[in-house]
């Protein structure tokens, strides 16, 4: 039987933590809709993310992450959300009021692996990756925190292990 949600669950978690992963194992095991909020805003604006950058710096990619989290802050679904929507105060404020929160906790190392080769995230478009990955985790964690309702590890868990136990967190909640 699918499950009902009486408001969004939203995935946050650094990058590489596999939240549009997670996300469509969540979708195929609950028949929730999954919403990729990354993916919403490239189709918004009509350029790739690292293209938003380039144009209005990581501010103006803010934003418009923001406005996106808005449009959809009201859906029954699974909202996969980009790594660092939760930097934005307004951001964790429209989380810890409108939706239900699984922090995908994943240590920097496993980040680095996960993200080795892919050249589409220019928050880590630097000579030293695996300290830029360090470095984000130590800011952001805070505010990770701040917003979850239910944490788990995904470093040495695969995303339908990871969808059974944030499926059993909603049914027991």
């Amino acid at each position: 039987m699918p499950l009902c949600l009486e408001r969004p669950l939203i995935l946050v978690g650094p990058m590489g933590s596999g939240k549009t992963t997670v996300g469509r194992a969540l979708n195929r095991l609950t028949s929730l809709p999954l919403i990729d909020l990354d993916e919403e805003i490239v189709k918004f604006n009509g350029m790739s993310i690292p293209e938003i950058f380039k144009n209005f710096g990581e501010s103006g990619f803010r934003e418009r992450e923001t406005a996106v989290l808005k449009a959809y802050i009201h859906e029954k679904a699974v909202l996969s959300s980009g790594g660092g929507i939760i930097t934005v105060e307004e951001n964790r404020k429209l989380i810890k009021e409108n939706c239900i929160c699984v922090f995908l906790d994943t240590s920097p190392l496993v980040q680095f692996k996960r993200t080795e080769h892919d050249n589409n995230r220019p928050m880590i478009d630097t000579e030293d990756r695996l300290a830029r990955l360090e470095n984000l985790y130590a800011k952001r964690l805070p505010f990770y925190k701040e917003v979850a309702d239910f944490t788990v590890n995904t470093d040495e868990l695969g995303p339908k292990k990871l969808a059974v136990l944030i499926d059993e967190f909603l049914e027991n909640r």
